[in-house]
């Protein structure tokens, strides 16, 4: 198991908030790129699928709250359904 398959799979065992970092790592893994930022507020378009839609995810003190893993966590599945 590649390290990379291994952090996927690590951010879909969370069941709540999630540091930042970790997020943006597995959003470019499936695909995804920060396009703009507006506060503190990051939008992620994907750079595979031209027809999803862009994702926000709001950030605070290095933190996102738990419906945005749960975003996040739904994004990864469909990607790997998909390849």
């Amino acid at each position: 198991m590649t390290n990379e398959r291994k952090r996927v799979e690590k951010f879909c065992n969370i069941r709540g908030g999630a540091e930042f970092r970790e997020a943006i790592q597995v959003m470019r893994m499936i695909g995804y790129e920060i396009i703009r930022m507006h506060g503190s507020h990051f939008i992620f378009e994907s750079l595979i699928h031209k027809e999803a839609e862009n994702i926000t995810i709001p950030v605070h003190h290095n933190k996102i709250k738990k419906i945005y893993v749960k975003r996040i966590q739904k994004l990864i599945k469909l990607y790997y359904e998909k390849i």
